[in-house]
């Protein structure tokens, strides 16, 4: 008798398909502090194993603002995380965050491992003004000075600051610098 029937024994390799997203907001005042969320999913057929994600904010000369590594160990198949972090936005923009995630479970297309947003910086400038007179108290045909004393408490630097005093009208100015 002939038997007609045959036994293939075939192994499957587990494949995963890791992918992360990052959200920043588009934009934000220098100074305040802001919270970026980033996603780390599997939307492959087997568990991810050995899981791993980075976040870095960076800032406009490239420099770390924040930085996480966040150990995820297994993630299953169509599951994800969220982690988040906290900064205070620097004085000038824009700013940059760049989230990446690895495993060790081969994967379909590795072109998903990274992704990148930037968020734009509002200037935010803080100043004030301080005026004192030398001496206190004028007499008729004297002299009397004033310092006027601006300063920027910042985050960002002030451009095109103008400064205008206007003097009583029994004074005449004698002089100014600046």
């Amino acid at each position: 008798s002939t038997n007609n029937v045959s036994t293939v024994t075939a192994t499957v390799a587990p494949l995963a398909e890791v992918s992360t997203t990052v959200v920043l907001p588009a934009n934000a005042t220098a100074g305040a502090v802001v919270t970026v969320t980033v996603t780390y999913a599997n939307v492959g057929t087997s568990t991810a194993g050995e899981v791993t994600g980075t976040l870095i904010i960076s800032g406009p000369d490239g420099t770390v603002l924040a930085t996480a590594t966040y150990t995820i160990g297994s993630l299953a198949p169509n599951t994800s995380t969220q982690r988040t972090l906290t900064f205070t936005v620097p004085a000038s923009g824009p700013v940059n965050a760049t989230a990446t995630i690895t495993t060790t479970t081969p994967e379909t297309s590795a072109t998903n491992n990274v992704a990148t947003t930037n968020m734009t910086v509002q200037a935010q400038a803080d100043l004030s003004v301080v005026k004192s007179v030398t001496p206190s108290q004028g007499t008729a045909g004297g002299t009397i000075s004033y310092l006027l004393t601006v300063v920027n408490a910042g985050p960002s630097a002030a451009a095109d600051v103008t400064l205008t005093d206007v003097l009583p009208s029994n004074m005449t100015l004698v002089s100014a610098s600046s």
